[in-house]
């Protein structure tokens, strides 16, 4: 079933569910543009890696299987990261719609969603390569609720990209907890990555654009600077937008 609904303190209507997808490569802000879109448009922002991590804490088989995984950079099967998308979605708050992020990261996993939920765009952020780079290895991530720091600090020219620290020590603005290095945010499976991130990232966004269904937005700056300017364009060029057919 579908209906609309506007937002609290907003005259801007969405169709409900509102499904969309977020990408980009390790280190872009998926996690904190992430949450600040889930946040704003009132629809569930669910990252894959943080599923996937919550496995591995709980210490379960499947955890334990596929914690080396993880740890060396590399990709887990389709089959079971959309088993556990799959089982996140029966949750009640995901029936106002989903911002999908970090899934799908191949092509293969794009029609995957779909049979499950009617993606309306994704939405590609894009940022230059070096940058990404020293951001990935700077993220600091709470270790209680999964909010995300960085400690990375970058002025030159035309980039402006100030550290997103907490306001006490190394202890999480929203719930106290500390912050922590994530063992998969080392230099270099950072940087095996952001290689694999290339190729992932093209079979996913040609997907998405074969179906008329990608938006790209290229940050230059912080997210002080780049979230109303982000939000301006997500409800220009997404909210508002017809569905087009798709030439599957």
């Amino acid at each position: 079933m579908r209906w609309t609904s506007t937002l609290k303190n907003s005259s801007l209507e969405l169709p409900r569910p509102l499904d969309l997808v977020i990408l980009g490569s390790p280190g872009v802000g998926k996690g904190t543009y992430g949450a600040l879109i889930g946040k704003w448009l009132e629809i569930l922002h669910l990252s894959s890696g943080d599923l996937i991590r919550a496995e591995i804490a709980s210490q379960s088989k499947l955890g334990l299987e596929v914690e080396p995984q993880i740890n060396r950079g590399e990709l887990l099967s389709d089959e079971l990261v959309m088993q556990l998308v799959k089982s996140r979605l029966k949750k009640p708050d995901a029936s106002n719609g989903t911002l999908f992020d970090g899934f799908p990261r191949r092509g293969s996993q794009v029609p995957m969603l779909d049979n499950v939920r009617s993606i309306k765009a994704a939405i590609m952020l894009t940022l230059r390569e070096d940058v990404l780079y020293e951001k990935a290895i700077n993220r600091r991530v709470c270790s209680t609720c999964k909010r995300s720091y960085n400690t990375a600090h970058i002025m030159e020219g035309s980039m402006r990209m100030p550290a997103i620290l907490p306001k006490v020590g190394m202890l999480c603005d929203s719930c106290g907890g500390t912050l922590e290095h994530r063992s998969d945010d080392q230099p270099e499976t950072v940087k095996a990555r952001l290689e694999l991130a290339k190729t992932l990232n093209k079979e996913v966004s040609d997907a998405y654009q074969q179906t008329h269904r990608l938006f790209e937005f290229q940050l230059t700056s912080g997210v002080a600077d780049m979230w109303p300017k982000l939000k301006d364009y997500i409800k220009s060029s997404v909210i508002t937008r017809r569905n087009e057919p798709r030439d599957l």
